[in-house]
């Protein structure tokens, strides 16, 4: 009797889960609202954040943009994608839920392609047309980034969001031929640095990856 009551009072060893806001999805619409400000660049960008451990988020982002400016001097096409990855801290430590205000680091990444035709030529010798062929271009530059994420209240794993971003451009804005309309990911290509901002909606997944 005494050895079954001694198994029986034995501590239990408890399993800790790690706190997690699960593997959270975004879509940014603030492209679609400056779309209707530049109609000419058309694009999409989603994000995945994950919490690795307790206030820390991996984040990864990408999209695609083409642009088509209107002229009637030539005919210009741009088409890319790009892709960042980073880290976002979350300086509001609460747990009570999963809202967070952050501040982040990012490294980016551009790959796009970009031709002009039909070039109306105008000099001492007269008129002519020239062309660009397609090329493809690469950049490279690194973003500071603040922002916030929060779950609304009448739907659960349901977040808004917003971010503003300084953009540092490290490689890729050297042009031989002609400089782009703008470059995806990033903005515009004659700019060494710039700000820019997101507006997103995500849906957490709640799992954990232990």
């Amino acid at each position: 009797m005494m050895g079954i009551y001694a198994v029986a009072q034995e501590p239990q060893k408890l399993t800790t889960v790690p706190e997690s806001s699960g593997l959270r999805i975004g879509v940014d619409f603030a492209k679609y609202v400056y779309q209707i400000v530049e109609p000419s660049i058309t694009g999409f960008e989603a994000s995945l954040d994950y919490e690795i451990k307790p206030n820390y988020f991996i984040t990864l982002e990408g999209g695609y943009e083409k642009a088509l400016p209107q002229s009637d001097l030539y005919n210009y096409k741009l088409s890319g994608i790009y892709g960042r990855v980073g880290f976002d801290y979350n300086i509001r430590k609460k747990r009570a839920d999963n809202d967070i205000f952050f501040l982040g680091l990012r490294y980016g990444l551009s790959n796009y392609t970009q031709s002009a035709t039909d070039i109306q030529i105008t000099n001492y010798w007269g008129n002519g047309i020239e062309s660009v062929p397609s090329e493809t271009l690469i950049a490279h530059w690194a973003e500071a980034v603040v922002g916030m994420k929060v779950e609304l209240f009448f739907a659960k794993n349901l977040f808004i969001g917003w971010t503003v971003r300084g953009r540092l451009m490290l490689a890729g804005n050297n042009y031989e031929t002609l400089e782009p309309f703008t470059i995806p990911g990033y903005g515009g290509a004659d700019a060494k640095a710039l700000v820019g901002a997101t507006w997103s909606l995500y849906y957490n997944i709640p799992v954990r990856f232990n």
